[in-house]
């Protein structure tokens, strides 16, 4: 069966709207990084203060509830972040 040009334009908006929608969700995930006093994104859930230290902020979905904490380096900051998502997400 040939399909109709009605047919193919309804696929395509639903195809656009799908590209669409992944390219507003890319923006609001990546609006939500915080960056560094030079300017640089330092990824979801990692801010860096004006005195220099960065902070930290997880929220546990069974709670709601925000945890944060403060770190002297970026790397130790990343990587508390990323434990206790994991360990949050896994129920540990």
């Amino acid at each position: 069966k040939q399909k109709t040009a009605y047919e193919i334009g309804v696929r395509l908006v639903g195809s656009e709207m799908c590209i669409r929608d992944r390219f507003q969700t890319a923006y609001y995930e990546r609006s939500k990084m915080g960056k560094s006093q030079k300017g640089k994104e330092l990824g979801i859930g990692i801010s860096q203060r004006k005195d220099g230290l960065y902070t930290g902020r997880v929220t546990d979905p069974r709670t709601g509830k925000r945890i944060q904490k403060y770190f002297h380096k970026l790397q130790e900051c990343r990587k508390w972040v990323a434990d206790t998502q994991y360990e949050l997400h896994m129920g540990m």
